[in-house]
């Protein structure tokens, strides 16, 4: 039997091996209370941070547009030889109507839709909006674009698309409830000079006709055109707003941007960017 001493000494041992136990389960559990505490100041210190002040408005970003929302990767125009004459269908025997190269003294650009039969369904630039008929191929040249322009009237935003990617979004002012801009499928009719400096650098005139008058010289067409702000940089600057009389007004480093577009680009005017199915603007046929 170990002498009394010994036995005393090793209680003694297992009670201080105890107590360091208890001790390091207590560091570890109050280690883990105050890391707890720490994540969970830090993650709502970021979203204090992150969180836009009370009563601002959210920025419309390019997320507004679905990502199932897709144009086609380029647009086929025909440009007309002289005036055409038109058919109602691609097989119509007899011609309807005649449609006219140009409009205002320039050479217009008319989307086609569809090819079949030797001829070709186009837009045009007539009321009212969504007129379409057959030409011949023989009487138009075909030429494509990779160009679309898309106008969202909720969010307020341009969104120029090259190649089916978006390499424009501004913000718009567009028609007001009074004197709505139409919604439909367009496309650029002609670039115009601007009347003055608030137009913007040049205006753009569309295939779209307004069902009240736009600014656009008043002379009766009710056209709607893009232009530039006309006074109204600071709503456009804001994100936009309903303000138009049926125009669409950007601002002038977006109207430069556009300048690149050519006549008979496609033109989309939606009430809002919702999932879709891709707009058919042509089948894809070779261009010689």
């Amino acid at each position: 039997m170990p002498p009394r001493h010994q036995l005393r000494g090793n209680r003694r041992s297992r009670r201080l091996r105890r107590l360091l136990r208890t001790s390091v389960g207590l560091i570890v559990l109050v280690a883990l209370v105050v890391a707890g505490l720490w994540i969970a100041h830090l993650t709502t210190s970021k979203q204090a941070s992150t969180a836009p002040p009370r009563g601002s408005r959210p920025t419309t970003t390019i997320g507004v547009i679905p990502s199932t929302f897709t144009v086609p990767p380029t647009a086929l125009i025909a440009t007309l030889h002289g005036p055409a004459p038109s058919y109602a269908s691609a097989t119509a025997p007899t011609a309807t109507g005649s449609v006219p190269p140009t409009w205002s003294g320039a050479t217009l650009g008319l989307p086609v839709i569809e090819i079949r039969q030797g001829r070709c369904q186009v837009r045009l630039l007539q009321r009212p909006n969504g007129l379409t008929a057959w030409v011949a191929t023989s009487d138009v040249s075909l030429a494509r674009t990779d160009y679309h322009v898309v106008v969202d009237l909720a969010a307020k935003r341009l969104f120029l698309y090259q190649r089916s990617k978006v390499v424009l979004q501004a913000p718009a002012v567009v028609g007001s409830p009074q004197y709505p801009t139409p919604t439909g499928h367009f496309f650029v009719a002609l670039f115009a000079q601007a009347p003055d400096p608030t137009y913007g650098p040049f205006v753009i005139v569309t295939s779209a006709f307004a069902t009240t008058l736009t600014d656009w010289e008043q002379e009766g067409n009710s056209m709607v055109t893009i232009t530039g702000p006309l006074g109204t940089a600071a709503a456009i600057q804001d994100g936009g707003a309903p303000l138009s009389r049926g125009g669409i007004r950007v601002a002038d480093s977006a109207m430069a941007r556009l300048r690149d577009i050519p006549a008979g680009t496609p033109i989309d005017v939606m009430a809002t960017l919702v999932p879709a199915k891709p707009v058919r603007h042509h089948r894809s046929v070779p261009v010689g």
